[in-house]
C-alpha cells in the first residue's frame, strides 16, 4: 500500500479504513474510491489515503491500533472542551476524576501496544484529519517520543513519564481561542505570540494535577525550548533544558510537519528529516535527533520515486542501516509495468532519490 493525495485517488482500491472525526469508519478498506467517496473524505478534513495498486500490495502496520488512537483522541478532546468551558485562564481547575482516570487507563493500553512493537524502525505516517489534528497530534507525539526513548535506552520509568508528558504537552492550547490554532491560513504575528503562551498555560494546569510528577510537568513547560535559547516560553538554553523535553521537541516537529494542519499541508517525511537535521546543528539535541532520523524510513515499501538519473522505481524493501538508500524495483518507462530489475541504492554512489511520485501515468 502507498499514501497518495485524495485528489488523485479516484478509482483506486482503499488499503486502510478511513475514519470520520468521531472515530467511526467512514469508508471500509477494499472500497473503490469513487468521486463521491473522495468528496466525503475531503469533507472530513483528510487529504491523503492509503491505496493498493499494482505497484504496492504490501501492508504497512500502523504504529498503534486505530481503536486506541480514536479513544485517546476523543478523551483528549473532552478534556480540552472541559477546560475551555470553565474559562479558568491560568488557574488550576478541578476536573471530573473519571475523565482523568479514563485517560490514564488509555495511556496504559497505549504503552502496552508500543512497548511490544516488534519493528526497530518507523515506516508509517498516520492519516490525520485537520478537524481533530490537535488531539491526534498529541497521541502521535507521545508514541514517537516513547519509541525514540526505547531506541535511546531509557529506563521504564523515564519511558512512562515521557509518554504521559507527551500526551499532555499541548494541553495549554485549551486555554487559547480555538479560532487561532484552527485558523485556515498562516498565523499573523499577534496570533503567533498567543500560541507561544501555551507551554506556560499548560504548565499552570498540569503542576497541580495529582498524576503529574516533576518530569511530566517539565515536558509540558519546556517542549518548545531550544538549545540556542531561541525557543519559548522562557528562552532557556543548553543544560537548562531537561533531558526529557528534548525528545518531545524532536517528535513534535516531525509529526507536525508530516501532518495536515488547519493552516498548512503535510510535507513528505524526507523533507521533515532534512529540516530536523538542520535544526540539530544548534536548536535540537544532536544525538537524539540523529537517533530518531536513523530510525525513520522516509520511503516505505510501495513508495514510487524518481531517481536523479530519470529512472522511475518503486521501493521494494527498506534499508534499516541506510534509510535513504532503499532497494528499488524499476518501472518500465513505456508500459508503466513493474520489471524484475532491482536497484540497490546503497551500491549506487552516483544515484539518489530525487522526488516522490504519486501518479506514474502522468510521467
Amino acid at each position: 500500500m502507498r499514501l497518495i493525495p485524495i485528489e488523485i485517488s479516484q478509482n483506486f482500491y482503499l488499503a486502510e479504513d478511513v475514519y470520520d472525526v468521531k472515530g467511526s469508519i467512514l469508508i471500509k478498506k477494499g472500497a473503490i474510491l469513487t468521486d463521491n467517496l473522495c468528496t466525503r473524505v475531503k469533507q472530513n478534513g483528510i487529504s491523503s489515503v492509503y491505496i493498493n495498486d499494482k505497484y504496492s500490495q504490501t501492508i504497512i502496520e500502523p504504529l498503534i491500533p486505530q481503536s486506541i488512537k480514536y479513544e485517546l483522541t476523543h478523551k483528549l478532546k473532552s478534556l480540552f472542551d472541559s477546560l475551555r468551558a470553565r474559562q479558568v485562564g491560568k488557574s488550576s481547575v478541578k476536573l471530573s476524576m473519571n475523565l482523568i482516570d479514563d485517560l490514564l487507563k488509555l495511556i496504559d493500553d497505549l504503552e502496552y501496544e508500543i512497548a511490544g512493537r516488534p519493528k526497530n524502525y518507523i515506516d508509517f505516517i498516520d492519516i490525520k484529519s485537520r478537524e481533530t489534528y490537535s488531539y491526534e497530534h498529541s497521541v502521535y507525539v507521545a508514541v514517537l517520543s516513547y519509541i525514540l526513548g526505547k531506541f535511546s535506552g531509557l529506563n521504564p520509568q523515564d519511558l512512562r513519564n515521557l509518554l504521559i508528558g507527551a500526551i499532555f504537552h499541548d494541553i495549554g492550547m485549551a486555554y487559547l481561542d480555538e479560532t487561532i490554532f484552527m485558523k485556515n491560513g498562516k498565523l499573523d504575528l499577534q496570533e503567533f505570540v498567543k500560541i507561544k503562551e501555551h507551554p506556560q498555560l499548560g504548565y499552570e494546569f498540569i503542576k497541580n494535577q495529582v498524576f503529574a510528577n516533576s518530569f511530566i510537568k517539565v515536558i509540558t513547560l519546556q517542549h518548545h525550548e531550544r538549545l540556542d535559547g531561541s525557543g519559548y516560553p522562557n528562552k532557556i538554553s543548553g543544560d537548562e533544558i531537561h533531558r526529557l523535553p528534548r525528545y518531545v521537541a524532536i517528535t513534535d516537529i516531525y509529526d507536525a510537519m508530516t501532518s495536515d494542519r488547519p493552516y498548512s499541508n503535510a510535507v513528505p517525511a524526507h523533507n521533515a528529516i532534512d529540516y530536523l537535521m538542520g535544526a540539530a546543528v544548534d536548536k535540537l539535541d544532536y544525538k537524539l535527533t540523529k537517533k530518531f532520523i536513523d530510525k525513520i524510513m522516509p520511503y516505505p515499501v510501495g513508495t514510487i520515486v524518481k531517481l536523479t538519473n530519470g529512472v522511475i522505481a518503486v521501493v521494494d524493501a527498506v534499508n534499516e542501516n541506510m534509510p535513504r538508500k532503499p532497494v528499488l524495483r524499476r518501472i518500465n518507462e513505456t508500459t508503466k509495468d513493474l520489471t524484475d530489475e532491482l536497484i540497490k541504492l546503497e551500491k549506487e554512489y552516483s544515484i539518489e532519490i530525487e522526488s516522490v511520485v504519486f501518479s506514474v501515468d502522468s510521467l
